[in-house]
């Protein structure tokens, strides 16, 4: 199935009709963006199983947040030397909306 230049709500509207399933739009997200990463270099820290979240408009769809926001249990480096290895215990508020 092409999923290739759909947009959010096609590509929900397919997860509804389960037309295809979570994890194969997750695998074809992340075999895009293993792709392609070496060249543009947007992602500093990629997540291959995905994180379960509550039911909501958005659920099953992939999402990237900037490194600048704190994501729990997830390396968060806002791209600053100082913080190569931090490792945050809590998430920020929109990353906790977004999940929920």
């Amino acid at each position: 199935m092409k999923l290739l230049g759909r947009s959010v709500t096609q590509l929900l509207n397919l997860l509804n009709k389960k037309e295809v399933s979570k994890e194969e739009l997750y695998s074809y997200f992340l075999k895009r963006v293993k792709k392609y990463d070496s060249q543009l270099k947007s992602y500093l820290t990629l997540i291959e199983k995905p994180k379960e979240v509550k039911k909501g408009i958005l659920s099953g769809l992939p999402i990237a947040f900037k490194d600048n926001f704190c994501t729990k249990d997830i390396k968060t480096t806002a791209s600053s030397n100082v913080l190569e290895n931090f490792s945050p215990p809590y998430s920020a508020t929109v990353v906790e909306k977004l999940e929920n």
